[in-house]
């Protein structure tokens, strides 16, 4: 059930937002996403090395991208409290709003995503072979402690892209893997372009319906896509459940 933000890289990108605000009150929009940037790669580097001195284990990571989370939401909650009206562009940042992304915006995070997507494309053989387990992994001779680095490092790298300019889209992480695998996808070869594709498709969709049908409003991709994620993943799993039940109960009345 972990989903790439756990880490905490997407909420470090909404800390370095406050910080470059709080250190230079007429930050421009550029200058606020040098902040994000920096605080998603600070985030990243002291989960690294905390995870580093114990072969950066699944469950030590976990752990501390939660408590990374929890502390850094209380530092943003502690900012909007204070009443700053700055607070209004940290919201629409946290909201996933694409409001004030231009074309010009995304060189720097498409660099950022054809680096991780390459990395995550190089890793799918041991992607495979983690599923098994850590001691399975070791006895076929996998690298166990750079395998996990470099999917981290991927995984960093493309939720730091994906948040850079449109805040943490949280749930996207979640939901699109699983609706790939309830679509017949399992290999990770298949699941990880699957989950890509289905992930993409769900934030457009999001973005189109906030700008078109709640028009002349405008609301942001990022909520959107938790409703819709939520929706697309109840249905098919309602649909897969149905068609679970048959085999069921034949295997009961046997």
């Amino acid at each position: 059930m972990a989903s790439p933000e756990i880490i905490g890289v997407s909420t470090g990108a909404v800390m370095g937002v406050i910080g470059i605000m709080i250190a230079l009150p007429a930050a421009t929009a550029g200058m606020q996403m040098t902040g994000a940037l920096f605080g998603a790669l600070a985030i990243l580097l002291a989960i690294l090395a905390y995870a580093r001195r114990h072969d950066l284990e699944p469950r030590r990571l976990i752990l501390a991208g939660i408590a990374i989370t929890a502390f850094a939401d209380a530092l943003v909650l502690t900012f909007l409290a204070t009443g700053d009206p700055r607070g209004n562009v940290v919201l629409a940042f946290m909201s996933g709003s694409t409001y004030r992304v231009g074309m010009g915006d995304l060189a720097l995070p498409a660099i950022m995503a054809m680096a991780g997507a390459g990395i995550a494309l190089s890793t799918l053989r041991w992607l495979d072979i983690l599923t098994l387990g850590g001691a399975a992994g070791r006895s076929l001779g996998l690298p166990l402690g750079a395998a996990r680095f470099f999917i981290i490092l991927a995984t960093a790298l493309l939720t730091a892209s994906a948040c850079l300019f449109l805040g943490p889209i949280s749930f996207v992480g979640l939901t699109a893997p699983h609706i790939a695998r309830l679509c017949g996808l399992r290999r990770t070869t298949v699941q990880l372009p699957g989950a890509a594709l289905t992930g993409a498709i769900l934030v457009v969709m999001a973005d189109w319906t906030g700008r078109q049908i709640f028009r002349p409003y405008e609301l942001p991709a990022g909520l959107l896509s938790v409703l819709l994620g939520a929706l697309i993943l109840g249905i098919i799993m309602w649909q897969h459940g149905k068609r679970a039940q048959p085999h069921t109960r034949t295997q009961t009345a046997a």
